[in-house]
């Protein structure tokens, strides 16, 4: 076995912390990657953390006026949440349906509907698609627009034909039930369910109606009397709340329900050996109650639970609860230490070919970004091999394509980045993968991103000349701070754990990620970026978003959900997951070696010490999987890089591989290198 200093990824039991006062600044101690980890320190404080947007570099980059976003839906002024779990509902002139766990929600231009999605599984799939169990209508309404969101909630207010407002709806991620709050007084809702009649439940101000296992139902905040006959009154201020619950469990539901979730907070902590995460909801009258997903596992009894494409639900009492993800590590570099002479010449030997063929013809964001990436990774091995002369050749080359896309005078140069004001993001001139509709940026950007982290090591002189454009850059997907122009945290779940690919989500089946990997090379970037531009905060937060995103990337994409109630589904990974449902899949092949190889490119050296956390037998087995087909095998040099970390039997044979074979992120020196490591 080739496992030097396995990572163990895992979500340890907590208990639930609560917190009273505004976290604060803990110390003035600076984290340093690749040194002891400290005492616990706090989340930084965004008040005094340094904004990475400088005014004069934003305001110099060309300004593309037009935006492929429908932003119809959104009140004025408010930043476009794109790449959210509900981005659909707000980004899209059709709304989508969205999925905050448990429930699933449809808006209407009149109303919505809610539903429980009931996971099926097939042999490639699992999925839970929205079924609009109890239908709401708000009598004169004719649109909504999005009103206010964090990183927990959003706020639909519907208005009359004469822009009044009538109702604001909230939706919270991790909340059984609806929440809708009346604006003016008078205002009629009518209610159905398509699963039979509401009856009465106890106290007159609730209703509920039976289905096989799950009972949905509505109830007032206010305790004024609901009529099973479909129709209510509601005075200002007054409120509802829509629920689904498994049968048995609606007391429970219909007590804490009253208590309408009215927004949501996110911290974190860091500590010796992890960070905790604490999320906090804002509840008007009292507690409520909330359903954790599989990864945050809380200590104590749950009330019930729901069952998820995710796995079982469990829900608890309370307003706020705290999990835990270990710390990850971050390196630039692979360990080189026990190479043999004969195996050092080689590699010199190789680099010098890899170095000397290095050209830099995509003009893309993302295939621009897999190019420079490859680069820092030649001089990263260059400087540890002590090849000067090569080291300086892929330097010049890496310092010129990233001066490239880093300074643009606006000519025709098509290597370049320009701000969508209307949209609040960078985009690259030349689009692909829809990036322009603001898809896969995490991706996109880390690559560039963790090429300027390692060129900034040894090149002072980019450092000072092109912070600000790559802190840029880093603000477009992992700002931490709010207000500015460019959002916080654009494509990062915290309920979820991890990220969505999808800017404008215009999916039935709500947001969605294919690579967990490439969304892990971002925060690695980040994190390396952060500590060579001198930036603790963001290196502290990139931490967090590295632990957190490898905690879900291994629970999600790389473990097999057979097993955990999903039998039926016959592959060892899921590739593709969404709100509605999880695929053996990808956007681009449906070969088995690009299913599992989206899940490990580009095998940063940080990646190599999470991958070989994952026991031998799964890595195998994910292996032959992927490699049991004939004919083209894309990204199959990852799949053959990630089983030699279980088995090093055909290293030699690896070692011979086509070119042609080698993805372009990937070169034939990294790929001997990651084989000598061990």
């Amino acid at each position: 076995m080739k496992h030097n200093h396995p990572t163990k990824m895992k979500s340890r039991r907590v208990v639930t912390i609560v917190v009273a006062s505004a976290l604060i600044v803990c110390g003035a101690v600076a984290y340093i990657l690749f040194a002891t980890l400290k005492d616990t320190e706090q989340q930084p404080s965004l008040n005094s953390a340094p904004s990475l947007i400088d005014q004069s570099t934003l305001e110099s980059l060309p300004n593309k006026d037009d935006s492929p976003l429908y932003l119809e839906r959104l009140d004025d002024g408010m930043t476009p949440p794109t790449n959210k779990w509900f981005s659909g509902l707000a980004l899209q002139e059709t709304p989508q349906a969205v999925f905050p766990l448990p429930l699933s929600f449809l808006p209407t231009d009149t109303g919505y509907t809610v539903g429980l999605p009931s996971p099926v599984t097939t042999e490639d799939s699992i999925v839970a698609p929205h079924v609009p169990s109890v239908r709401v209508d708000i009598d004169n309404a004719t649109s909504y627009q999005v009103s206010r969101y964090d990183e927990l909630t959003v706020d639909l207010t519907y208005y009359d034909a004469g822009g009044k407002p009538l109702m604001t709806v909230t939706v919270a991620s991790g909340i059984p039930y609806v929440s809708t709050v009346s604006k003016q007084s008078g205002v009629s809702i009518k209610y159905s369910s398509i699963e039979g009649n509401f009856e009465q439940n106890g106290s007159s101000s609730a209703i509920t109606v039976d289905a096989e296992s799950t009972v949905y139902g509505i109830v007032t905040t206010s305790n004024k009397q609901l009529s099973p006959q479909g129709k209510t009154i509601l005075e200002k201020d007054q409120a509802l709340s829509v629920f689904a619950a498994p049968k048995g469990s609606e007391a429970k539901v219909i007590d804490l329900a009253r208590h309408r979730v009215m927004g949501g907070t996110v911290s974190y902590v860091r500590r010796d050996e992890y960070y905790d995460t604490t999320l906090q909801y804002e509840v008007d009258g009292g507690s409520t109650m909330y359903a954790a997903m599989p990864h945050q596992s809380i200590e104590g009894s749950p009330l019930f639970s729901y069952d998820s494409i995710y796995g079982s639900l469990d829900v608890y009492s309370g307003s706020e609860f705290t999990y835990e993800s270990e710390r990850i590590s971050v390196t630039p570099r692979l360990d080189l230490s026990a190479l043999s002479n004969d195996q050092k010449t080689a590699l010199i030997d190789q680099l010098q070919k890899d170095v000397e063929s290095t050209e830099f013809s995509a003009s893309d964001t993302y295939f621009g970004g897999k190019a420079v990436y490859r680069a820092a990774q030649l001089l990263e091995l260059a400087k540890q091999l002590e090849a000067d002369a090569i080291a300086d050749n892929i330097q010049k080359k890496l310092t010129d394509e990233l001066t490239d896309w880093l300074s643009d005078d606006g000519a025709d140069d098509e290597k370049a980045f320009v701000y969508v004001a209307s949209a609040q993001g960078l985009v690259g001139k030349e689009a692909s993968f829809g990036s322009d509709e603001f898809n896969d940026h995490h991706f996109h950007y880390g690559y560039f991103i963790y090429a300027a982290a390692i060129l900034a090591q040894y090149d002072a002189d980019f450092l000072s000349a092109h912070k600000d454009g790559i802190n840029l850059l880093v603000a477009d997907i992992a700002n931490y701070k709010t207000g500015e122009e460019l959002p916080l945290r654009r494509a990062y779940d915290p309920y979820a754990g991890h990220s969505w690919a999808s800017g404008a989500a215009p999916f039935s089946d709500g947001n969605n990620q294919e690579s967990s990997s490439e969304a892990i090379n971002a925060w690695t970037g980040v994190a390396l970026w952060g500590e060579v531009s001198g930036n603790d905060a963001l290196e502290m937060q990139a931490g967090w978003l590295l632990s957190n995103e490898a905690l879900t990337a291994q629970r999600y994409w790389l473990t097999s959900p057979e097993g955990s109630g999903f039998d039926g589904y016959e592959h060892e990974i899921v590739s593709l997951n969404w709100g509605a449902k999880r695929d053996y899949a990808t956007w681009f092949s449906d070969r088995p070696s690009a299913i599992l190889g989206i899940q490990l490119l580009p095998l940063n050296p940080t990646q190599r010490s999470l991958l070989a956390s994952i026991p031998d037998k799964a890595i195998k087995a994910q292996a032959e999987e992927a490699l049991s087909s004939t004919g083209d095998r894309p990204l199959g040099d990852y799949v053959l890089m990630y089983r030699s970390l279980s088995d090093n039997t055909d290293d030699e044979g690896l070692l011979r591989i086509e070119d042609s074979q080698i993805d372009d992120g990937n070169s034939r020196s990294y790929l001997m290198a990651w084989l000598f490591a061990d």
